[in-house]
């Protein structure tokens, strides 16, 4: 357990998270004069959805191995965040009130009771009935996205102009200020890999989705927190995120990740292999891009003369590919191209159907001989040599691959094609 604590970085985000707001709170005292305004304001630029980006963000850049430390982060940083929203709420949501009973209403808030009871059980080991669990596991499934929901439902463009310059200062402040500002210090301080990644899904991620429901409870100014933190913050920051890592990466914060180290090994595999290689390929049983692909692997018939080959291909069935390739070979035939289609699809074959083929395709007992469309375009596919095209072919492996190669090598496709 001591090992996955990282106090370093541990200790980086609590400072962090408290500079954060310490100068996020005097810059909205400074431009901002409505208390319920200063509230939403503020929780929307300090506040970050972290719960809901940092684990699924360090275990698809850094592994699942790195997930402990960004876990413990979780457990240190969310409570911090809400006990600071709920503190600048209910002070700026009713007015200035007394410390004494700033404390009472914090001990009394449901989202910190419900975060105590939940960190009780697991240290006492309490378990809830299965049938309760899942219920409740149900229930935090669809929390976030419900909000989303209804935020979507309540959000007007009319009220944009009402909050137009806050609006403007808590993009730009979340968007921008505090990732840059704290990203930039941990870069300086030597942060890398996972710890970086754990500081971005922190501070650059967008404001926490509760932002909204807590400014509407606490009589603090819910339309613009719901406009903000909720709909164009969060709509924004989840477009350009991406460019967040890409730009990190580029600056070499990445380099121990899971994915660099594989890329390494590959690389680094590659060209070990490559030193070695003398180019005489008879003598290497390896596979790599000096060797000749060996396509096509059979020699084509005498009396064809195939110069172009394009090939339409998919590891999933049903998406298009007789279509596509129907419609490419009717448009080179539009455009004075000679045209052939050699339908690979054994199984399933419908190019025929396609075309509306129902000759079958005739041969002299050595070569065979396509079927000509409409259009001019040459077909072979197995539905033209069965006797009932309706019956069903059951051929796998070498039997398969041999009525490929056949159609290749036995049919005559004609000159110049």
């Amino acid at each position: 357990m001591d090992k996955a604590i990282n106090y370093r970085l541990m200790l980086y985000g609590i400072i962090a998270v408290l500079i954060v707001y310490v100068l996020t709170t005097i810059f909205v005292l400074r431009v901002e004069p409505s208390n319920p305004t200063r509230g939403s304001l503020i929780q929307a630029i300090y506040r970050s959805n972290f719960v809901l980006m940092g684990l699924p963000i360090v275990s698809s850049i850094s592994g699942a191995s790195e997930l402990a430390s960004t876990a413990l982060m979780i457990a240190v940083v969310i409570p911090i965040n809400n006990i600071l929203a709920i503190l600048t709420l209910e002070y700026y949501g009713g007015g200035k009130a007394k410390l004494k009973d700033m404390l009472i209403k914090l001990a009394k808030n449901p989202m910190l009771e419900g975060a105590v009871l939940g960190i009780l059980s697991l240290v006492l080991g309490v378990k809830l009935p299965f049938f309760l669990e899942k219920l409740v596991s149900d229930m935090a499934a669809v929390a976030t996205p419900l909000t989303l929901v209804i935020l979507g439902i309540s959000f007007e463009f009319s009220q944009i102009k009402e909050c137009g310059r806050n609006l403007i200062y808590a993009v730009v402040g979340r968007l921008i200020v505090v990732p840059a500002l704290v990203l930039g210090v941990a870069a300086l301080m030597g942060f890398r890999d996972a710890d970086f990644v754990t500081l971005i899904a922190i501070f650059a991620a967008p404001s926490a989705i509760a932002s909204y429901t807590m400014a509407e409870n606490m009589n603090c100014d819910g339309v613009f927190g719901g406009q903000l933190a909720d709909c164009f913050v969060t709509v924004l920051k989840y477009n350009n995120v991406f460019l967040d890592f890409s730009y990190s990466k580029s600056l070499g914060m990445f380099l121990g990740n899971e994915f660099s180290r594989q890329y390494r090994v590959t690389v680094d595999r590659k060209e070990k292999f490559m030193s070695s290689c003398n180019s005489d390929c008879g003598s290497c049983g390896k596979s790599c891009g000096s060797r000749d692909s060996g396509v096509p692997i059979a020699e084509m018939n005498v009396n064809s003369d195939v110069r172009k080959v394009i090939g339409v291909v998919s590891g999933k069935g049903g998406v298009g590919k007789s279509s596509v390739t129907s419609m490419l070979a009717v448009a080179a035939a539009r455009a004075g191209k000679s045209v052939a289609i050699l339908d690979g699809d054994i199984t399933g074959p419908s190019i025929p159907n396609t075309f509306g083929l129902d000759q079958r395709a005739e041969g002299d007992g050595k070569t065979l001989f396509p079927v000509m469309t409409k259009e001019g375009i040459k077909v072979m596919s197995v539905n033209l040599l069965l006797e009932n095209k309706m019956h069903p072919v059951v051929w796998r492996g070498p039997v398969l691959g041999g009525v490929i190669t056949q159609f290749w090598s036995d049919v005559i496709w004609g000159m110049s094609m």
